[in-house]
């Protein structure tokens, strides 16, 4: 997904909220040493889908909110791929 391409699909008056909110994410992946995809980490792109969801589900939360729902949201997905991922025979 291209940086035009981007602002497509968020609401014309939250794109700044959207641009702090993947800053910010990007900040805390880069501090946590889990931003880069050539290890199979979070890359810019993947980042980029993940805070454009959030911003759409929340067009209208300030930037503390949708921090709060992106790793609310993304944390409960994780625990709930990692419990029906494993197959018990």
């Amino acid at each position: 997904m291209s940086y035009r391409t981007k602002f497509s699909l968020i609401n014309p008056e939250s794109e700044e909220m959207f641009t702090n909110l993947l800053r910010v994410v990007k900040q805390w992946a880069k501090a946590r040493h889990i931003y880069s995809n050539i290890f199979g980490y979070l890359s810019g792109t993947i980042l980029l889908i993940m805070s454009a969801k959030i911003c759409l589900l929340y067009p209208n939360g300030n930037l503390l909110f949708l921090l709060r729902k992106f790793f609310l949201i993304y944390s409960i997905w994780f625990v709930y791929l990692n419990k029906f991922s494993t197959i018990k025979g």
